[in-house]
């Protein structure tokens, strides 16, 4: 089911897990999956980074999740909402 997201303002400043060299890591083993496409709806592009995104009705921000996503989509939608298929959402624990 898609969800309505958007970047977490810091996200690059966010450390991935202990024992992880990056979020995509991190993705990739809860998952069970490799890295494929870019989890906006409707990109084509290969994914490139794993970025922690919060979903449009968490007003406060707090539940983060990562996804992947392709550069061009991590530059175009970085301050605003935009849909993700939800499947590709890993919840981060902070």
């Amino acid at each position: 089911m898609p969800a309505l997201v958007a970047i977490r303002n810091d996200y690059d400043r966010c450390a991935p897990y202990d024992g992880y060299a990056s979020w995509q890591a991190v993705w990739e083993e809860e998952t069970g999956r490799e890295f494929g496409k870019c989890a906006m709806i409707g990109c084509r592009n290969e994914a490139e980074e794993g970025v922690q995104v919060f979903k449009h009705n968490d007003k406060h921000g707090m539940c983060f999740y990562i996804v992947p996503l392709c550069a061009e989509c991590l530059t175009e939608r970085f301050d605003s909402y935009f849909r993700v298929n939800g499947e590709d959402m890993v919840l981060v624990d902070e």
